[in-house]
């Protein structure tokens, strides 16, 4: 524990001095910001020059996110590690080293750090501390980790999960799983010994012990990116883009929560609907459509509809009633479609809607928000979520936004009749999530995404042909030509016959290949049967 100016000091004078140091900065989560989050339109007398050097700023009602500092663990050698607790001294110390592009600094999740050094934040006092500018190189293990082996768990930075899933994502999980007990057992006089002393202590000594496993873990994560070549991709790519997702998830993005409300009464209108129709269509007047059983005993017993052999996969005695099945009894019934129907609304309504509509407004469920402003929605971008490399995020899960759900519904709820009918009044209505997340005035959201990239990737490692050919010709659309092969059309109608039905399948096709999906994933993502392949 380093203490007072002379302790300070003598530490500045040895710190400044070496090349590499492993770090773990110690501070509680932020308060949780206030509501609304808006985003004021900006006027169109502004010009648009005007409008760019204006910098966005949340409008009235938010409060400050405040991290409480509690200080930093550092380490050279892992012989000795050093705690300095939070102050004004301490932290300017922290700043020099952090804004020195010369050494190496080594940490973990090094995106939740930077969050709370950069913004604002305090001492355990209360006392105001200054933002930290923090430049390269930084590297993180955890990222390290992820690029030696993307398909294991112990590297995501997924913030959801189980409890399980969360303890092997933990440093120590990661240590342990790729290094085993040696680090762990180096350190374990200085775990046992936090038993005994004051709570805020032990806290410190937790995070001398991090900054001690994070400079043996290095040591073993770089043998294996260098030898793998991946040291270039590690320091030059991963590491500056934790930064950019930082400022993204500091920024995040705008929603008009007019856009979401006006969803909810037809999608409600619709559910209400088609409820009543399976009930009429099955005479069950009490039917709970959202019980699998109860559902199953219609399908397979009110109904007499044969049960699908894959209704009896799962461990269950119970005839699954999953959207495979329901596509099998399809053609032998309309209940079965106004199944999925009512499920495909009821997830759109249940896990889009209203979810993203609380969050935009920043209250409790149930409160009524202005809906007068555009407001601001802040989630965790995943970088070492996937195994492909693919950013995600969660809180909201945003990258499983659907596409535009289209249906015909009654005009208002008194004009749903009991039996499921209406007696007049409907009109088509399309539920875009999408079109919520929008730019403020004088601004452009830019949407961009790679060109058949599986398949570029595919064409170089193979050495196709003919893949190659057509993927050389940047009028040729891979999937649409595949997809007439499929069908049997000739290429020159492909553009016409094919587009709308069949070129989904083309890709399905593709990217299954791809991928190794198994002939029951292809059935399933194109809506066949295996008979039909």
């Amino acid at each position: 524990m380093v203490e007072g100016a002379a302790a300070l000091h003598q530490l500045a004078e040895r710190w400044r001095q070496e090349s590499r140091w492993a770090f773990q900065v110690l501070h509680a989560p932020a308060e949780p910001a206030g509501r609304g989050l808006a985003l004021p339109p900006l006027p169109w007398t502004r010009s648009l020059e005007a409008a760019e050097q204006e910098p966005i700023q949340d409008a009235q009602d938010t409060v400050s996110a405040n991290h409480k500092m509690m200080g930093v663990a550092i380490t050279w050698d892992a012989e000795q590690i050093f705690f300095l607790p939070a102050s004004s001294e301490s932290w300017s110390l922290l700043g020099g080293m952090l804004g020195n592009p010369g050494p190496e600094k080594l940490t973990h999740d090094w995106k939740g750090q930077l969050a709370a050094l950069s913004g604002s934040c305090c001492d355990t006092g209360g006392s105001a501390l200054p933002a930290l500018l923090c430049l390269q190189p930084v590297l993180d293990i955890r990222i390290a980790a992820w690029l030696i082996k993307p398909d294991s768990r112990d590297a995501s930075d997924n913030p959801n999960g189980p409890a399980s899933a969360k303890q092997q994502r933990s440093l120590e999980g990661l240590v342990r799983s790729r290094l085993g007990e040696g680090p762990q057992q180096g350190l374990s006089e200085l775990a046992q010994s936090s038993a005994h002393i004051p709570a805020v202590h032990a806290q410190a000594l937790r995070a001398c012990k991090h900054a001690g496993l994070i400079w043996h873990a290095f040591s073993h994560f770089r043998r294996i990116l260098q030898e793998e070549s991946l040291m270039r991709a590690f320091v030059r790519v991963e590491m500056p883009l934790v930064h950019v997702l930082q400022s993204m998830e500091a920024v995040g993005i705008a929603v008009d929560p007019a856009s979401l409300a006006k969803h909810k009464p037809p999608l409600k209108r619709r559910i209400e609907e088609l409820k009543q129709e399976v009930r009429r269509l099955s005479g069950l007047k009490k039917l709970d459509l959202c019980s699998p059983k109860e559902v199953g005993d219609m399908l397979f017993q009110t109904l007499g509809l044969p049960v699908p052999s894959c209704a009896m996969r799962g461990p269950s005695r119970n005839p699954s009633t999953n959207n495979e099945v329901l596509e099998e009894l399809a053609s032998l019934h309309e209940v079965p479609r106004l199944m999925q129907d009512f499920r495909s609304a009821g997830k759109f309504l249940s896990d889009f809607v209203e979810p993203l509509s609380r969050r935009a407004r920043g209250l409790s469920p149930g409160t009524p928000g202005t809906g007068s402003h555009l407001v601001r929605i802040r989630g965790s971008f995943c970088q070492t979520a996937t195994a492909t490399g693919r950013l995600s995020m969660e809180d909201p899960n945003l990258q499983t936004a659907p596409k535009t759900r289209k249906f015909n519904v009654a005009e208002t709820q008194a004009q749903i009749s009991e039996g499921g009918t209406t007696r007049h009044g409907r009109r088509n209505h399309d539920a875009n999530i999408r079109d919520a997340f929008v730019a403020p005035e004088g601004r452009v959201l830019l949407s961009a995404d790679y060109a058949q990239m599986e398949l570029r990737l595919m064409a170089h490692l193979s050495g196709d042909e003919a893949l190659c050919a057509m993927l050389r010709d940047p009028l040729q659309d891979p999937f649409t030509l595949w997809a007439a092969q499929w069908m049997l059309i000739p290429a020159s109608q492909a553009s016409l016959a094919v587009w709308e039905g069949h070129r989904r399948g083309g890709e399905i096709d593709w990217l299954s290949c791809a991928y190794l999906l198994s002939l029951m994933g292809l059935n399933s993502r194109r809506g066949t049967r295996c008979r039909d392949l």
